[in-house]
């Protein structure tokens, strides 16, 4: 999965009733607030699902005045965004890699906080 897939799993940025056209036509061909965007194939005019993943996103972000980008993902980095991608993942078996991700983060952050048992 691309991180732009991930991020589509924010379902409070998507809003019900986007005024965006081309945001329509992607919600039409596939919700990602009630369906897992990791399952989301693309649509006929791109030529990878990375590339349309990328452009939902872009258009998700337009609906509300905010721009995404690689180099700058400014309002991603937000703990609250992080929230809202913890609790799609707690509430639904969505994005699994993700969770997948989490958990070995989670991991990785446990064993640097629990000292050895056999410090030498």
């Amino acid at each position: 999965m691309c991180i732009e897939t991930w991020l589509l799993g924010n379902i409070r940025i998507v809003k019900s009733r986007p005024e965006g056209e081309e945001l329509k036509r992607y919600i039409n061909h596939y919700n990602v607030k009630v369906q897992d965007p990791e399952l989301m194939d693309k649509i006929e005019d791109f030529r990878n699902r990375a590339q349309f993943h990328f452009s939902y996103l872009r258009e998700v972000f337009k609906e509300h005045k905010l721009t995404y980008s690689k180099s700058r993902p400014k309002e991603i980095l937000k703990p609250t965004y992080f929230y809202e991608l913890k609790r799609r993942i707690e509430t639904t078996d969505h994005l699994p890699s993700l969770r997948y991700f989490f958990d070995f983060l989670t991991n990785i952050k446990n064993s640097l906080e629990t000292p050895p048992l056999n410090p030498q």
